[in-house]
């Protein structure tokens, strides 16, 4: 009989030896290989149970490491959020939208709500229309029997 029958495989952590990153450097990693891009600020209260760490800078220090070494990459900031935030590159670079791509560069513009407003009432008219319609269609059906 065999002792190894009901055993699972063994598997041992050998990315942080194989890279030689220290603790506060792979919770980083971890954190936004899980959730995402994130700021400075997300990175630090997210990766509390990883690792502690004392301050900001010490996060911003930390990112800049990763960075130099080609694990992480600023972001540019997007519009509307007031921060920039950081993706790893483990998985190769980060996608981004095209919407995010071309914003602020030859947007449309914006509809005025009065605008929208006045093509909602026009489609509410159109649809009671075809609504009328179906109905005299449905009484001249139902009257042939």
């Amino acid at each position: 009989m065999q002792d190894n029958l009901g055993r699972v495989p063994k598997y041992s952590e050998s990315f942080l030896k194989k890279t030689n990153l220290v603790q506060r450097e792979a919770a980083i990693l971890c954190i936004l290989m899980l959730r995402g891009p994130q700021t400075v600020g997300e990175i630090r209260g997210r990766t509390e149970r990883l690792h502690p760490f004392e301050s900001l800078e010490e996060v911003q220090k930390t990112l800049q490491t990763l960075e130099e070494w080609g694990y992480v990459k600023l972001l540019p900031r997007r519009p509307g959020r007031k921060e920039s935030r950081y993706a790893h590159l483990l998985s190769g670079p980060p996608e981004t939208k095209e919407e995010e791509k071309t914003a602020g560069i030859d947007s449309p513009p914006r509809t005025t709500d009065n605008e929208a407003l006045a093509k909602l009432q026009e489609e509410v008219i159109s649809l009671r229309q075809d609504l009328e319609v179906l109905k005299q269609t449905f009484l001249d059906f139902k009257g042939q029997f």
